[in-house]
């Protein structure tokens, strides 16, 4: 997916921020993407990742590290922006399909599950506006 010129700048934005290290947080970012492309009519939705496993009964939250960048940050629960079948993640650096995102970002086959479906989405962001 070709990104417009003002979500390109908002995403390059948000690489820059993330690569430098300064504080990023991944369920804003995936808002503030996921507000510009349904302005301008795609039909975006939020999407959550967690590395889960059960040991000796209890559930085990690994934590989720970007192969990029190595061993900084590191997440119990990443958040995306989803559109048309990309994920349009500045974790990842460059938009990247939805099929295989886990892997290609973690390293990890990981699902990216709906946290906020599109049909929820703008009620969501109503409410995130008000909380500022």
């Amino acid at each position: 997916m070709l990104l417009s010129p003002s979500v390109r700048a908002c995403f390059d934005a948000q690489v820059v921020t993330f690569d430098c290290g300064a504080y990023w947080d991944c369920l804003l970012a995936a808002a503030t993407l996921a507000r510009l492309l349904r302005a301008e009519g795609h039909a975006p939705w939020i999407g959550r990742m967690r590395w889960t496993e059960m040991q000796d009964g209890v559930e085990v939250r690994w934590p989720l590290i970007a192969r990029r960048l190595r061993a900084r940050p590191a997440w119990t629960t990443h958040y995306v922006c989803v559109v048309s079948g990309v994920v349009v993640d500045p974790a990842a650096g460059e938009p990247m399909p939805l099929d295989g995102y886990g892997r290609a970002l973690f390293g990890v086959d990981l699902v990216v599950e709906c946290h906020i479906a599109t049909n929820q989405l703008q009620d969501y962001l109503d409410a995130a506006a008000t909380r500022r």
